[in-house]
């Protein structure tokens, strides 16, 4: 096992060129307890400290950022977070940010959420919610320089809500609130520096409509990516997709950061058709139909987003799933998007004014889905170059493409391989023949510390 993992959160990765290193997962214990722990590239697996909340390796797989968070040993209402960085092994810890403060009142300074590392292996992103004394809270990226045990700040999250017009500070505290991608950063270029999204715009909810109204049709979620304050990533480029609980489902829409530039993967042709609203005493429902149409992949670099080569294979209605390689470079894994028919509520949620009612809050039943589980799993490899593109792999084993279409989570492994996460370990799954090799065992692995 000789790979390095850079670990954004669940379901999504930003990744880099790797060297040898550990592999950082979660699992339960016996006990019912969440346990972070590491794998060597010699094989050896050991538990992190109990205070470790998000961990990353870096990219030469020298080094390992965490962020802590626990309980001050003097008073059991002031505790204490911190950034800091070990050595693969976990030995050395040099500490680069440090909070000490008490839930008793005043303004609250937390470390959190998983640390980014550069591609070159010297500056670590983290982020560091500030909560005020009537609950105003605001969240700040900073970026450390490692070597130099420096520190500053790059600008405050936000997301919109609604129309966009409103907006609010994300809490990193666990996952961001909000991001379609489990974080703030989901690429980070060596010239173009950390890549950020913007806010979610989501216009698939059936608000303020009159019963009866006529059916009509909705864009689908849409979010931005744009570089930090200073970065050459040039003019925002926008992505959409699917949404898949309360974010967007990242085989619908996501990045990647590879050499040549940064990937990007969506569904333009997403949309949602609403039904006409039918409101009966109490209750109203309406129906809403999903559709996806044909995913594109395409490459931002050098400020310029150009499409590449539909991938050979490719359906409509696929989702496809990007993944990192351990030379920088990625593959490409077809995904079932749950897109079809769902029925909206909204009788007790729903606040009636006259005949206009707002559905706002209304829950949905899913149904009549059309999973694609017949659909043979197609894995294409991205090819860099004058003239980039991606090619259909068809070296790899059966056993391969099993695992490939069982896992819930993916991230780069050495060799010609991918890391691939079930419930119960993490696989190696070569793609020249091989057969998959089992690097973890455990209940409910994650990649992401903070998950379930």
């Amino acid at each position: 096992m000789t790979t390095a993992v850079v670990v954004v959160a669940t379901g999504s990765v930003a990744t880099v060129a790797v060297a040898a290193g550990p592999v950082i997962y979660s699992e339960y214990t016996t006990g019912g307890d969440r346990e972070a722990r590491v794998v060597q590239d010699d094989g050896s697996d050991a538990p992190l400290p109990i205070d470790v909340a998000g961990a990353a390796v870096s990219p030469d797989g020298r080094r390992i950022a965490q962020t802590t968070i626990r309980t001050s040993p003097k008073s059991d209402d002031r505790f204490e977070s911190s950034l800091r960085v070990t050595a693969g092994d976990g030995t050395a810890p040099v500490t680069l940010v440090q909070h000490s403060t008490s839930s008793g009142g005043g303004r609250l300074k937390i470390v959190a959420g998983t640390p980014v590392w550069s591609p070159d292996s010297t500056k670590v992103l983290v982020y560091r919610t500030e909560i005020g004394g009537r609950g105003a809270a605001r969240t700040v990226r900073v970026v450390c320089a490692v070597d130099a045990g420096t520190c500053a700040d790059a600008g405050t999250i936000t997301a919109g809500l609604g129309s966009g017009a409103e907006t609010a500070t994300l809490r990193t505290l666990g996952d961001a609130d909000g991001s379609p991608f489990g974080g703030d950063v989901v690429a980070w270029q060596q010239t173009d520096g950390p890549i950020v999204r913007d806010a979610l715009r989501d216009r698939t909810a059936l608000t303020r409509v009159r019963c009866g109204t006529t059916p009509g049709s909705a864009k689908a979620p849409t979010i931005r990516l744009r570089g930090l304050d200073g970065s050459a990533f040039g003019a925002p480029v926008a992505l959409r997709g699917l949404r898949s609980g309360d974010a967007l489902d990242p085989s619908t829409a996501g990045a990647l950061a590879v050499p040549g530039g940064t990937l990007l993967v969506d569904l333009p042709g997403a949309s949602v058709r609403t039904g006409r609203l039918r409101c009966s005493g109490r209750s109203a429902t309406a129906t809403r139909r999903s559709t996806i149409g044909t995913a594109r992949v395409r490459l931002h670099a050098g400020g310029r987003t150009v499409s590449l080569p539909t991938p050979p294979g490719l359906r409509k209605g696929d989702g496809l799933r990007l993944v990192g390689t351990d030379d920088g470079g990625a593959v490409l894994i077809s995904a079932t998007v749950e897109a079809g028919e769902e029925r909206l509520y909204c009788d007790e949620f729903g606040r009636r004014t006259g005949k206009v009612r707002d559905c706002g809050d209304a829950y949905t039943d899913s149904y009549g889905f059309d999973r694609g589980d017949d659909r043979p799993l197609r894995v294409w490899r991205y090819v860099a170059g004058p003239a980039p593109r991606f090619e259909r792999v068809t070296t790899a084993r059966r056993s391969a493409l099993r695992t490939l279409q069982e896992a819930t989570e993916f991230t780069v492994a050495s060799g010609d391989a991918v890391l691939a996460v079930t419930d119960g370990a993490i696989e190696r799954v070569p793609l020249d023949g091989g057969a998959p090799t089992t690097v973890a065992r455990g209940r409910g692995i994650s990649l992401d510390l903070g998950s379930w």
